[in-house]
């Protein structure tokens, strides 16, 4: 059974997603519906890994030196 719930959007951004259920002759509901799991699943491949693990090595920074950034590397264990 499916549950009614209340969405507050920009009109533009209503008249978009209107636009777009129009083209692929579905609801607005299902549009959203099928985010939120695709946001799901990719969500649950980091599933239970720190936040930390997930980005590290993604980011380069030019201050490895500073006193700051040793005690936060040693803090989050990076």
């Amino acid at each position: 059974m499916k549950k009614r719930i209340t969405l507050t959007i920009r009109p533009e951004i209503s008249h978009q997603a209107k636009a777009l259920a129009r083209i692929r002759n579905t609801s607005v509901s299902h549009l959203v519906e099928t985010l939120i799991e695709q946001a799901s699943a990719s969500d649950a491949s980091g599933a239970g890994t720190k936040l930390a693990e997930r980005w590290r090595g993604k980011l380069k920074t030019d201050f490895r030196d500073e006193p700051k950034f040793r005690y936060l590397k040693k803090k989050y264990d990076l």
